[in-house]
């Protein structure tokens, strides 16, 4: 028979794997929910041997548990899911040697347009005035290339909708009061008859 101190520590062990693997491997949870009940089973484990073990196993899970989880949200933008996910696939030379903050930088840009450089699932990066800048679109999707207009900066993140004019021929500036400006061309004439 395996001395239940192997098996409380195999329980544990195979619960930090499943929890690992979720990082990985998208289950939609299912990965994270059984290593909870595996954890569950290590605690359910050490009080049915002695009450000593268990609050040990207990002290162990409540210590152990917040530092893999921690070390896996430092891990998981560097994986080929969190890389996906967070759309962080673009190569960002130019930004790398910024060291000042650009949030009073990027607070100028409302009602400035650029072009998306990647797909913005909500999230991306633009081109605004020759710079790449993080941007959020108002939660739709815009595809690579589009038009984009700042319409608000907030926190040190730049707000951004998609517009249907060409950035290099639209003014480089305009207010939110006139958004249909860059749509209709107000200087068309009325059809004789």
């Amino acid at each position: 028979m395996i001395h239940p101190t192997l098996t409380i520590g195999l329980t544990i062990l195979a619960a930090y794997s499943l929890l690992l693997l979720e990082c990985f491997l998208p289950s939609g949870g299912v990965l994270a929910v059984t290593s909870v009940l595996f954890l569950l089973g290590a605690v359910v484990l050490g009080f049915s041997s002695n009450t000593t073990t268990g609050l040990l196993v207990v002290l162990i899970i409540v210590v152990g548990t917040p530092l893999l989880i921690r070390f896996l949200v430092i891990l998981w933008p560097s994986t080929r899911i969190g890389r996906k996910i967070l759309n962080r696939s673009v190569i960002r030379s130019d930004r790398s040697a910024e060291t000042t903050d650009n949030s009073d930088a990027s607070a100028g840009l409302v009602g400035v347009q650029g072009i998306a450089v990647t797909d913005l699932k909500p999230n991306g990066i633009a081109s605004i005035r020759g710079r790449q800048w993080d941007v959020v679109t108002e939660g739709d999707f815009v595809p690579k290339g589009c038009s984009i207009l700042v319409t608000r900066h907030e926190i040190g993140r730049l707000h951004v909708r998609r517009t249907l004019g060409n950035p290099a021929k639209s003014p480089t500036s305009a207010t939110l009061e006139q958004p249909i400006e860059f749509a209709i061309d107000t200087h068309q004439t009325e059809p004789e008859s």
